[in-house]
């Protein structure tokens, strides 16, 4: 059977856009979120939601589960 992305612990950089008016996220959460949609949005707009899959991921041999938004505007706020 194929690892599917959420299965699939990941090893590789992530590339973060930012600057000026674009920042990034990253939360970091236990196990227990893996696979588990994560949303923010724009603090007067809520329309525009953004989500992304909390993820294993491995750095220097150490294991974490976290959520990455590599390119937000900077007034995106959680919910």
């Amino acid at each position: 059977m194929a690892e599917t992305y959420i299965e699939k612990v990941h090893i590789e950089n992530a590339v973060l856009d930012i600057g000026e008016d674009i920042g990034a996220l990253v939360i970091y959460t236990g196990q227990e979120m893996l696979g588990k949609e994560i949303e923010v949005s724009p603090k007067d707009n809520q329309a525009l939601r953004i989500h992304t899959a909390v993820l294993e991921r491995k750095v220097n041999g150490r294991t974490f589960f976290a959520a990455l938004f590599l390119e937000l505007p900077k007034e995106i706020i959680l919910l």
